[in-house]
C-alpha cells in the first residue's frame, strides 16, 4: 500500500471549530474558506457557514464532519444543513475526489 494513491471524497472547503462561548463546551464546524470551482463552492457552500448537519445527522466537530462525508462514495450527493447570518439552510453538495499517496 505503500506509495499508491489513496482517493477519498472531497467538497473543497477548510474548516476549523469553534465554541459558542468562551464558557461554553458546544463545539460547532466553521467553514474558514471554500475552493474556488469546488464541489463546495457549486453547491453554494461560503465562507463563515456554520455546519450544522450532514444528511440528517448533526455534527459538532471536524472529525464528526469528516466521517460522515467518508461514509458516502464519490459522485454521491449529500444534503449539508448550514447556519448563515441566522438563518439554516440545507443545500446539495455532490462529492468530488482527491488523492493522497499512502
Amino acid at each position: 500500500m505503500k506509495g499508491q494513491n489513496i482517493t477519498y471524497p472531497y467538497i473543497g472547503v477548510q474548516i476549523t471549530e469553534g465554541r459558542k462561548s468562551y464558557y461554553s463546551t458546544d463545539t460547532f464546524v466553521y467553514i474558514v474558506s471554500v475552493e474556488k470551482n469546488s464541489p463546495a463552492k457549486k453547491g453554494g457552500l461560503k465562507a463563515n457557514d456554520i455546519i450544522l448537519e450532514v444528511n440528517d445527522v448533526k455534527v459538532s466537530t471536524a472529525a464528526m464532519f469528516k466521517h460522515e462525508l467518508y461514509k458516502h462514495q464519490i459522485g454521491e450527493e449529500v444534503k449539508i444543513k448550514v447556519e448563515r447570518d441566522g438563518e439554516e439552510k440545507t443545500l446539495v453538495v455532490k462529492l468530488g475526489s482527491q488523492a493522497k499517496t499512502a
